[in-house]
């Protein structure tokens, strides 16, 4: 399995292949785990991010096709350290991809959802538009240099928010009518 995200904010900028992490599967945590700060930097905060799951093995996918490939839409949160006042998302294994820092929320059926889902997360809200997401044109850059397999995960993009990652915090992203998305406690 992998983990692939790309580093952009939803809605702002174009997919670009040098803006894609690869984290390893230990990044990911078990789901009902609480995610524990980690202690290598002075600060971290928590990205909330549009992703779709993989259900079928596939290379040199076409955007047209690409829908084939996913169902359902999935938040992830993961949880970004802060060294100098900027957020270290790319570029820096060392710091980016580490253990337990990647938590994945409820799948939703896209058949079942809207153009767009209102979703709020600790006093923010936000409006996703599922064009923004632009899942079928990271499918077709993502398997033209490498085969996507079954249970790969692929992050378009983040919320325009991040939230702090303070120890003790409990974070719930909700929809607009208060369906549970992604809970996550912080240690």
């Amino acid at each position: 399995m992998k983990l692939l995200l790309f580093d952009r904010v939803l809605c702002a900028e174009p997919l670009a292949a040098e803006s894609v992490t690869l984290m390893t599967d230990s990044a990911l945590l078990h789901p009902g785990n609480p995610l524990f700060v980690a202690d290598f930097a002075p600060e971290f905060i928590i990205d909330i991010m549009a992703a779709v799951t993989i259900t079928r093995l596939g290379k040199s996918i076409t955007e047209k096709f690409a829908h084939r490939y996913f169902s359902a839409l999935t938040p992830v949160a993961r949880m970004v350290p802060v060294i100098n006042g900027e957020p270290v998302r790319h570029g820096c294994p060392t710091l980016t991809d580490f253990d337990n820092s990647i938590v994945i929320g409820e799948s939703m059926p896209l058949d079942t959802l809207a153009p767009t889902l209102e979703i709020q997360c600790a006093g923010n809200r936000f409006t996703l538009s599922l064009d923004d997401c632009r899942f079928g044109q990271a499918v077709e850059l993502l398997s033209r240099n490498m085969t996507l397999k079954m249970g790969d995960i692929i992050a378009t993009g983040r919320l325009p928010f991040s939230l702090p990652a303070t120890p003790g915090t409990r974070l719930e992203l909700t929809t607009a009518d208060s369906s549970p998305l992604l809970r996550l406690k912080l240690k």
